[in-house]
């Protein structure tokens, strides 16, 4: 349905996506398992991207508008988990299921795009949704969402020290990438003790 290799049809993808996705909060109505209720929103919020990626297609468009709408679906994704989890009730769902994927993928199409036309403000942009996530983490007092800001900030900070520090020498650049992995992993194991019960 969504073509062969090489022949990706993003609308017919979506289709397939939009139902699956329904079908599993069907079934889930008569079966009531969270992971059929977590797999349906997934699905469904999945095809909002390939339904923009399908418009797009075609067109000669920098890598920030694919990675900017992955960033949008990611938010999206966050925001549809809690409005399903009011519909269901508390006892159901967390709210906050599928935060830490959201928030993987969104750092993860962000990152991808500091290699595109904009990278500066992508990089800036990055480091802002870091701090963010790792505060956000904090609040709702979420490990797992701790772990994928921990994990692009170690990402960061050696793409940095390679792309920005490598005129200097391959020397330079690791000693600023083990600097930077030293403090990342002391900056997580302290939010880790001092904030999470």
């Amino acid at each position: 349905m969504t073509g062969g290799y090489g022949d990706v049809s993003f609308f017919a993808g979506a289709v397939a996506l939009v139902t699956t996705g329904a079908l599993h909060i069907v079934f889930d109505r008569y079966i009531k398992k969270d992971i059929l209720l977590l797999l349906g929103t997934l699905l469904c919020v999945a095809s909002v991207p390939a339904v923009l990626f399908g418009v797009i297609d075609g067109a000669s468009l920098p890598i920030d508008v694919w990675c900017g709408i992955l960033v949008f679906s990611a938010a999206l994704l966050a925001y549809a988990t809690r409005v399903v989890s009011r519909s269901h009730g508390t006892s159901r769902l967390s709210p906050g299921a599928l935060d830490s994927f959201a928030a993987f993928v969104g750092l993860g199409s962000i990152y991808i795009a500091t290699y595109g036309d904009y990278s500066f403000l992508w990089f800036l942009l990055l480091v802002a949704s870091i701090l963010g996530i790792f505060y956000a983490s904090i609040l709702m007092q979420n490990k797992h969402l701790l772990g994928s800001a921990s994990f692009f900030l170690v990402v960061s900070i050696i793409s940095i020290s390679f792309r920005y520090f490598s005129d200097f020498g391959v020397s330079i650049s690791l000693v600023l990438a083990t600097i930077g992995l030293l403090g990342s992993a002391a900056a997580a194991s302290t939010i880790n003790k001092r904030y999470f019960k």
